[in-house]
């Protein structure tokens, strides 16, 4: 999904010391293939990024602003499985006719097969596919448009063999590093529902945390970008135990408001944790729609504030500063949970949340 129009899906990564000074001749070095020389075995490379085929990288190409814009492109080319088979199939026919044989042996089968491969494979056009990645100097982050772990892997091990840098994902084990010198196994347990305990997941004890501070506050404070608001809607998807425990899922999405229904009620009140909602982040004139996955600690389906009409090239730094500061909330928000886990009335806060659920209104 790209980043210069529409909604985007986003996983921020960070990374430690200076970008190499030949940022750009290093991409270059590992751009994409030309298109003549993609095959049927899988080619990775770095592509502009808006534009998959475009496989020249210079800094004027590749640079928006004070931000570097690339693809992470997978080509390949494939025949389509039904055009082969009918291919094989009319030489097989004419094999047999020419050769008065009553069938095909297997090696024959193969011959034709490769044959026709080899005759008809760079007359199909490429398959291709990409990871959107954007890199902020000024800010250490990287913003990859990949809501999956295999594409964020595959990402990760790219621009360390390309730059030599790791880049570092924003997880909730790197905020509680960062910003608390602690781990996850520091964080104590939250009980959302009285006399049920269960093991610490931290993105989900997080999201569901996030839903009630949105009902009862919901604004945290930023020392540069102010104030953040936030708003939990459905559809939600609520669950039980550990990621292992995916069949004890329930999904709620009907009605007007699903987060006011009596399954959300009865979800939390028998344990289950927020693990993906819809929500609204607001700051100011700022508005950011998506939903958040807990477990990835990713949005999908994020949609930016509107900005002014302008040209495409500020147009896009003006989407990824709003993407910056996204980050920045997400953080904010986090670390408002973390203190609140850590503060002396933690066990008022813990006896509030659990009357929060009990009462709370249902439709």
């Amino acid at each position: 999904m790209p980043f210069e129009n529409g909604t985007v899906n986003a996983a921020f990564f960070v990374y430690d010391g200076d970008l190499p000074e030949n940022l750009v001749e290093i991409f270059a070095n590992r751009r994409g293939c030309d298109e003549s020389m993609i095959t049927d075995e899988p080619s990775f490379g770095w592509v502009n990024g808006s534009r998959l085929l475009d496989n020249q990288i210079t800094e004027e190409s590749i640079s928006h602003g004070s931000f570097y814009y690339l693809n992470l492109r997978r080509a390949e080319r494939k025949i389509p499985a039904s055009y082969l088979n009918a291919l094989c199939q009319l030489e097989e026919h004419a094999a047999r006719v020419t050769r008065q044989l009553d069938f095909i042996p297997k090696k024959l089968k193969a011959e034709i097969k490769e044959d026709i491969i080899d005759k008809n494979l760079m007359k199909m056009p490429p398959s291709l596919s990409g990871i959107p990645v954007v890199i902020s100097p000024v800010d250490k982050v990287i913003i990859v448009g990949a809501s999956s772990t295999a594409q964020q892997d595959l990402f990760v091990e790219h621009f360390f063999t390309a730059t030599g840098i790791e880049p570092i994902p924003v997880t909730p084990g790197y905020l509680l590093e960062k910003n608390f010198q602690k781990t996850e196994m520091d964080v104590p347990v939250i009980e959302f529902a009285k006399d049920i305990v269960d093991d610490t997941n931290i993105g989900r004890d997080f999201l569901t945390w996030l839903w009630y501070f949105s009902e009862v506050e919901g604004k945290v404070s930023h020392a540069d970008y102010g104030d953040f608001e936030v708003m939990l809607e459905g559809p939600l998807t609520m669950s039980a135990g550990g990621e292992s425990l995916g069949s004890a899922e329930t999904v709620i999405k009907n009605g007007e408001a699903p987060q006011r229904s009596a399954e959300a009620k009865a979800a939390l009140l028998i344990g289950k944790k927020l693990k993906k909602a819809k929500f609204t982040v607001t700051n100011y004139d700022r508005i950011f729609v998506g939903n958040f996955d807990a477990d990835k600690f990713a949005v999908s389906s994020l949609h930016l504030p509107e900005g002014e009409k302008m040209d495409d090239f500020n147009r896009f730094e003006e989407r990824m500063n709003n993407l910056i500061i996204f980050r920045a909330a997400l953080e904010a928000f986090f670390n408002k949970f973390i203190e609140t886990l850590f503060a002396d009335d933690i066990a008022e806060t813990q006896e509030k949340i659990q009357q929060w659920a009990l009462e709370r209104d249902s439709k």
